[in-house]
């Protein structure tokens, strides 16, 4: 989406597979498709709101309580009500 096409690069860790959108492409769909539009705010919104409680996690919270932060992220309930970390 930006002027220079290169600014960004990924690499994949396993065999994947991966599409290209150009931007004519992702314009012509976003402008012929508000709903779509809709939905990757609110996609990038939460990806943002993420990024920035880690930022804050980092910034402001020692080793100590950043761990502990993540465990809790980490685990999950089951039916029983227990805790489990994968």
């Amino acid at each position: 989406m930006t002027a220079n096409p290169d600014q960004l690069a990924q690499r994949a860790l396993e065999p994947t597979e991966a599409w290209i959108v150009t931007r004519e492409t992702f314009v012509d769909l976003i402008s012929h498709n508000p709903g779509s539009s809709l939905a990757l705010i609110s996609f990038l919104c939460a990806k943002l709101r993420t990024k920035l409680d880690r930022m804050e996690d980092f910034i402001f919270r020692d080793a100590y309580h950043r761990i502990g932060r993540q465990i809790i992220r980490m685990a999950s309930t089951d039916a029983n009500g227990s805790c489990s970390i994968p």
